[in-house]
């Protein structure tokens, strides 16, 4: 059962729930150490996305302060999409507030 705080709105997990499968595990944020070879961020758009796409979901992480987890990630323990971190890390408030407390660890990319 999830417990909704009333200050925000945010949902915590209950305590004897899993915890979730994303980028937030272990006590920290986990974040990739180089970009996957086909990183949204790279040049050419090597994942054959619509037009603007990746710019909607930049100003989706901005707006919400959220974080794109990579692509290749998202079939077991997520990790934070270095390209998001490398270009936008200074306007993801998530993103400075965990790497201020020491609480980001980093993952080597998935072949």
């Amino acid at each position: 059962m999830d417990v909704e705080d009333e200050d925000d709105n945010l949902v915590w997990p209950d305590e004897d729930e899993p915890p979730p499968n994303g980028p937030w595990r272990d006590g920290a944020l986990w974040v990739l150490d180089g970009k996957c070879k086909t990183c949204i961020f790279r040049p050419g758009n090597l994942m054959k996305l619509a037009p603007g796409r990746v710019e909607s979901m930049v100003e989706a992480c901005v707006r919400e302060n959220t974080i794109i987890p990579c692509h290749k990630t998202l079939d077991g323990p997520r990790s934070v999409c270095r390209g998001l971190y490398d270009v936008h890390y200074g306007k993801i408030a998530v993103l400075q507030v965990a790497d201020r407390l020491g609480l980001i660890k980093f993952d080597s990319p998935p072949a």
